[in-house]
């Protein structure tokens, strides 16, 4: 469950920071759409890589690293190496939550659903109201 929550949320926060670095490059004035989108596609790979990579893999390993310093500091190296594992079960984890959540709203299209309801609830002709 733990897992399952953990995924959930990162997905959340990524998802905001995505509207968010959106909002923030659309405000430097780029003039083309193809430069709002190109400087989005590189600011966005940025941030995948420290998020998803450099933090959590020290995030998750900081309380074995700290113990590997009380004991040995060559051990450190080997210390991290066998954690790996559990950082790239977490990777594949998310990475699959995040494809099956991707897939099943392309094919339950909710952003079409969405907006047909909106435009049934506010779309009136002057003989319906």
């Amino acid at each position: 469950m733990q897992d399952v929550l953990s995924s959930l949320l990162l997905a959340v926060v990524i998802i905001l920071a995505l509207l968010i670095l959106r909002y923030l490059i659309e405000e430097q004035d780029k003039l083309t759409t193809v430069a709002v989108k190109l400087s989005m596609q590189r600011h966005y790979f940025v941030f995948l890589f420290v998020q998803l990579f450099l933090v959590i893999s020290i995030f998750s390993n900081i309380a074995v690293l700290l113990s590997g310093f009380t004991h040995d500091i060559k051990s450190i190296a080997t210390l991290i190496a066998s954690n790996l594992s559990k950082i790239s079960n977490y990777f594949f984890f998310y990475i699959f939550l995040r494809e099956l959540f991707v897939s099943a709203a392309t094919l339950l299209q909710i952003n079409r659903i969405v907006a047909r309801i909106i435009i049934c609830l506010y779309n009136r002709t002057a003989r319906q109201k």
